[in-house]
């Protein structure tokens, strides 16, 4: 699905992240205090990916806003 329109951003491990969040959530296990920030921080990956997936599927090309930005975009999709 994402090789046909040439987005190769660690998708693998993206998906094997999106995996994990699906089958544990973000509140699973309770006991270790590093799982909720990773978690949230995959879960950021994921719709980053799934946000640049989406773009390019609709042939936009320019900049875009990723999870993490604030101020300005940082995402950009450039001509092929």
């Amino acid at each position: 699905m994402f090789n046909k329109i040439n987005i190769d951003d660690n998708v693998q491990i993206i998906l094997g992240k999106r995996n994990k969040l699906i089958h544990q959530g973000i509140l699973l296990p309770l006991g270790d205090a590093n799982y909720i920030e990773q978690a949230i921080e995959d879960r950021k990956n994921v719709s980053d990916l799934l946000r640049k997936y989406m773009l390019t599927l609709l042939n936009y090309q320019g900049s875009y806003y990723l999870s993490r930005d604030r101020i300005g975009p940082s995402g950009l999709i450039e001509l092929r």
